[in-house]
């Protein structure tokens, strides 16, 4: 059954199918309810759309009921549920199918892509409402400027301590969808004994997160956790994300002079528990406060011996098993990856020239369960990332094959090396140029080639 759009029957457009597609995926195992809080906001976002863009929209138009099924419509695409040999709604859309092939490997795109959307919607709405000329909204454009999420903490000691917790998973599910990759966290001492006095009601550090959500144990000296948990008589914040740098404040200012409005609506008590959003003037003062890099984060021994190994594959280990490629093997492509975010330095001196990218090329019957693959292996502390930029769809895999093999012919006679089997250094428009001569002059074999399977 597809989703229920009204009488109407308004096409979803492709910003619309991203916000629920963002909503599936704040919790893919359990998504929110018909009746659930989330829902009902993402309907009156999605109403608010329809009416700023004149959309005519009937009684039922965007209704609770049908951004329910819209947002279940993805999971007939989700392999997690569907290899439990479950199976989702019958029907759907051919805008799900494109913004899961888009996003279902590049979570934290989606989250940026959502929150943008959002963030223009309720602009633009700030615009109409109030007249506001102070928005950052200009040309289409969104402000960009980064924002800060405050939260109370026991203290920080960065040399063992390297996650940012929350005791409930809503909270760092909402941060999770919120949070952009310019943003900051802000940690702040709480008042209690259990604070160093040094540290109580005081700004400690400012920090960038990564967008992979663990365990929080597992970024932090086990003692010191244990610690925790006998002073708290619960696990007090197993739900996190890997801090990725930080900066300490210089002199520890304090809370309630820097950030008067938190004492004065009581909100650390929010703090506390969750996390609170600095207004504009807040992000001001405390960007303008002298602060010193962190030199070194925790890394867990099992964590860092696992980035050790990581950071010498970018990607799962071929098996290297020699198969023969099978005329019957149904549909594959040839796919095109860029990595992106901070390069490991034996990763960035590939590149030997400023505008160069890395790619990988390669061939599977599923490109973006290849992408998840590789990005599931990559370290969780860092902001590397695939993406599948280019699929070419081929009858079998022979011919998927035969296309990468040109690829990868050509670059050798442009005297462009590659490294790690699959990847190389050089510009987009050489990658690009070669991936179009390749659909023309790439042959296929006569007997099926036997390859080392990856």
């Amino acid at each position: 059954m597809a989703a229920d759009t009204g009488n109407d029957r308004v096409e979803w457009s492709w910003d619309e199918h991203v916000l629920a597609f963002d909503l599936y995926m704040s919790n893919p195992r359990s998504p929110p309810s018909k009746d659930s809080t989330e829902v009902a906001e993402l309907s009156q976002l999605l109403n608010e759309r329809g009416r700023q863009h004149g959309i005519p929209m009937a009684e039922k138009f965007r209704n609770a009921n049908g951004v329910y099924m819209k947002m279940m419509n993805f999971r007939r695409l989700d392999p997690s549920f569907l290899d439990q040999g479950k199976s989702g709604l019958s029907r759907g859309s051919k805008g799900e199918v494109e913004v899961w092939h888009r996003y279902s490997g590049d979570p934290a795109g989606l989250r940026q892509a959502a929150a943008e959307i959002r963030e223009n919607l309720t602009g633009n709405r700030a615009l109409a409402t109030n007249g506001a000329t102070d928005q950052k909204l200009s040309d289409g454009l969104l402000d960009t400027s980064p924002r800060i999420f405050a939260s109370s903490v026991w203290g920080m000691d960065f040399e063992r301590w390297g996650a940012w917790g929350f005791t409930d998973k809503g909270t760092r599910d909402r941060l999770a969808r919120e949070i952009r990759p310019n943003d900051f966290v802000l940690s702040v001492g709480t008042m209690g004994e259990e604070t160093h006095p040094d540290q109580r009601g005081r700004l400690l550090a400012l920090m960038r997160i990564g967008d992979q959500q663990i365990e929080t144990r597992s970024l932090v000296e086990p003692g010191l956790y244990e610690e925790h948990i006998r002073r708290a008589g619960v696990d007090p914040w197993p739900f996190g994300f890997p801090i990725k740098s930080a900066e300490a404040f210089e002199g520890g200012p304090l809370r309630s002079k820097v950030l008067p409005r938190i004492s004065d609506m009581n909100l650390h008590r929010v703090m506390a528990r969750h996390f609170v959003e600095l207004t504009t003037e807040e992000v001001e003062r405390v960007l303008a406060l002298p602060r010193r890099p962190v030199p070194h984060i925790y890394s867990s021994p099992r964590v860092a011996f696992a980035a050790r190994l990581r950071k010498r594959s970018a990607g799962p280990r071929p098996s290297l098993k020699p198969r023969t490629l099978s005329p019957h093997s149904g549909p594959a492509a040839t796919y095109l990856m860029s990595l992106s975010g901070t390069a490991f330095p034996h990763v960035a001196s590939r590149v030997t020239s400023p505008g160069q990218s890395i790619f990988k090329v390669g061939f599977s019957n599923d490109p973006m369960r290849r992408q998840r693959e590789l990005n599931a292996y990559l370290p969780c502390e860092h902001s590397l990332t695939w993406a599948c930029e280019r699929e070419q769809w081929h009858d079998d895999e022979i011919n998927a094959w035969a296309m990468e093999q040109e690829i990868f012919r050509l670059l050798g006679e442009a005297g462009t090396n590659l490294f790690k089997g699959e990847m190389v250094a050089t510009y987009r428009s050489t990658i690009d140029q070669f991936w179009s001569t390749a659909l023309i002059t790439a042959q296929r074999p006569l007997s099926p080639p036997t390859v080392l399977e990856t």
